[in-house]
């Protein structure tokens, strides 16, 4: 139950970010309407939801630490504000992906991070509350490996910018997600000066040069750390998994999972998002992924009851475009499974002006939206 000073974090994963612009200005989001989702379901969280930007692509450690500092934050406002009678106020952490992970790994006193002060630690932990994870790849994930050695830096510098067009909400129709980031790599490879990007963002998205600029900068922290596709391999989360043994605190984990990839359906309408897609999900479905096991829980699905799981692939295979459906639970039990790719629970789904970077084929819309995150709201 909410008590009266408890707040909550969301947290991104990686290619993450909170927000840009300016007040009064088009924002680009990643919740995309969650917020407002949750405060729907339960009124008594608004103005206590938060949204945490941890270094997009640093390592675990670094993520961790940057959480830790946001929490300590929240304490600080509840304190400063006398809200700490009785047990105190707790802190709910709400991961999408590595968020996800991120929330786990400040949890488990087991993890150790470079700077860390063990008896303030101790004490925060004690304030944390539930731990929602989503589509956090707890095992790791194969498409780590496909960043690393398949795909050059500038497909990867293409797709971030991709990622975060696809939660602007104002992109052209005519050009697509993926044609933007085409755009701006073969840019990239051809400019003429390096101080020039983010007029050409704002001229590729029709936004204001002050959001494009911060866009770059961004992307600049994306391109200069990432050491996060290293730590997520699956081989080296084996080997963090097995020092760390179980978790000790409230971990509630959602799973997402989204239909093997189909050029049969839809013609060339959207192909470049099924593409996108389908090059994703080839690279999350590798065959030596050593989790076996899809895992168990009921679903949150569009189709008829009865028919999710004839509509994806048997582990290891099964994943939502980015983390294998068997890598997001610890013990193969989840509170939920969704039917839908790994943007779409964070809002950006087919339907909604367009705006996303795949085209999965899950039929994930509004009203799964809306009952994933009135769960979510519940269980806190």
């Amino acid at each position: 139950m909410i008590r009266a000073a408890d707040q909550v974090l969301l947290v991104p994963g990686f290619f993450g970010f909170g927000s840009f612009g300016r007040e009064g200005r088009p924002h680009v989001v990643y919740f995309d309407h969650v917020i407002k989702a949750m405060v729907a379901a339960r009124p008594e969280l608004s103005g206590r939801i938060h949204v945490h930007e941890p270094p997009p692509m640093g390592s675990l450690s670094a993520r961790v630490r940057t959480l830790q500092d946001a929490v300590l934050q929240c304490l600080g406002g509840a304190l400063l504000r006398g809200e700490t009678r009785g047990r105190g106020p707790r802190i709910h952490i709400v991961g999408h992906s590595t968020g996800g992970l991120d929330a786990r790994l400040l949890a488990n006193p087991r993890y150790r991070f470079h700077g860390e002060d063990r008896k303030l630690r101790r004490h925060l932990v004690r304030h944390l509350g539930t731990l929602v994870t989503i589509s956090a790849p707890q095992h790791g994930t194969p498409i780590a490996k496909s960043f690393m050695r398949g795909l050059p830096r500038l497909v990867l510098e293409g797709m971030s910018l991709a990622t975060i067009m696809a939660n602007a909400g104002r992109v052209t129709q005519r050009l697509g997600l993926p044609g933007i980031g085409l755009a701006y790599t073969l840019f990239q490879a051809v400019r003429p000066r390096p101080n020039v990007n983010g007029p050409v963002i704002d001229l590729l998205t029709g936004m204001d040069e002050e959001t494009a600029r911060q866009i770059e900068r961004f992307r600049g922290m994306v391109m200069s750390d990432t050491r996060i596709l290293h730590d997520l391999s699956p081989a080296r989360m084996a080997t963090l998994n097995d020092r760390l043994g179980d978790h000790g605190g409230r971990l509630v984990e959602i799973v997402t999972v989204a239909p093997r990839p189909s050029f049969a359906r839809g013609g060339l309408r959207s192909l470049d998002r099924r593409a996108v897609y389908a090059l994703c999900y080839a690279g999350a479905a590798r065959g030596d992924f050593p989790r076996q096991t899809f895992p168990k829980g009921p679903w949150i699905a569009a189709c008829t009851k009865g028919t999710e799981r004839q509509m994806v692939e048997d582990a290891p295979r099964a994943n939502d475009g980015i983390v294998p459906a068997s890598s997001q639970t610890l013990a193969g039990h989840a509170a939920r499974i969704v039917l839908a790719d790994h943007l779409d629970v964070v809002g950006h789904f087919e339907g909604r002006w367009n705006t996303t970077l795949f085209k999965s084929g899950a039929g994930f819309g509004r009203r799964e939206f809306e009952e994933l995150w009135r769960f979510v709201a519940q269980v806190l």
